[in-house]
């Protein structure tokens, strides 16, 4: 059985998100607002090992993480603090487009081989 997937396109939208975690951790200065990044950014790269393997179960998984990773970002777009406002728009976008695919992707039935 293998999956039409969207999947992979995901990965690479959490790797966005995930250099932009990394990004505003540098450009915060190491400040402990973008040291609470430097958390997210394993957790994206564990998601996007999972989901580059077409994981089906583990999609779920990354789907309601990436939702609630722009939910967060989504909060702290207006908030003063030392990490750059485009930062966290930029993981609010990608976090919400992988989360997109990933939906679309388990909408869709498996795709059978028969041989």
């Amino acid at each position: 059985m293998r999956f039409d997937n969207s999947f992979h396109i995901a990965a690479v939208f959490l790797g966005v998100s995930a250099a932009l975690c990394l990004a505003g951790l540098v450009l915060s200065g190491f400040a402990s607002d973008g040291l609470s990044l430097l958390m997210a950014a394993p957790v994206f790269g564990l998601f996007i090992w999972g989901l580059a393997r077409g994981w089906r179960w583990f999609a779920y998984l990354a789907f309601f993480f990436s939702a609630i990773a722009g939910i967060g970002a989504l909060s702290q777009v207006w908030s003063v603090n030392d990490v750059p406002s485009w930062i966290y728009v930029g993981i609010l976008v990608a976090s919400w487009l992988a989360s997109a695919l990933i939906f679309a992707g388990l909408w869709r039935s498996q795709i059978v081989e028969s041989h």
